[in-house]
């Protein structure tokens, strides 16, 4: 990332069960805010923390508040199931209930959870890789759920 400043006097305070909606332009920065919440970039000025901790930048400390839906769906070239479960030990009765959720059920139904999907997911629907993102993040239980755009390859029936 470059030194350009994206955000000046930017607080946010959320507490526990609240729902937030950051609704801006495109370019003011929703995805590199998400990408700071995540641990991902460092806040070069201020300070950040969760539950009173400091944990600007520590990937390690954040990683286990948040779950993240991104703009563009990160799919691996492995099974169905993989790329839902990232290899974690979920209940066969959790992932089927998730799939339902998301809707992948018939996705599952047609082609088994041990479906090979394709490198990026070519071999998908934008939909339904989109969805598969949706489900990794609903397993992973998580406190907090970022979605950045995460509904803009699905139908409007599903949202």
């Amino acid at each position: 990332m470059n030194n350009k400043k994206i955000f000046s006097g930017v607080s946010l305070l959320v507490n526990p069960g609240e729902k937030i909606l950051i609704e801006a332009s495109s370019g003011w920065g929703k995805s590199t805010l998400f990408n700071i919440l995540i641990g991902n970039y460092h806040a070069s000025e201020g300070t950040y923390s969760i539950n009173g901790q400091d944990v600007n930048s520590n990937w390690n400390k954040i990683h286990r508040y948040f779950s993240f839906i991104q703009q563009k769906p990160f799919v691996l070239e492995d099974t169905l199931k993989y790329n839902i479960t990232l290899g974690r030990k979920i209940s066969n009765k959790k992932i089927n209930e998730v799939a339902e959720t998301v809707g992948l059920s018939e996705l599952v139904k047609e082609k088994g959870w041990n479906y090979k999907v394709a490198k990026d997911g070519l071999n998908l629907s934008g939909g339904q890789n989109q969805r598969i993102e949706i489900a990794r993040a609903l397993v992973a239980e998580r406190p907090v759920l970022l979605a950045d755009e995460a509904t803009s390859a699905l139908d409007k029936k599903f949202i």
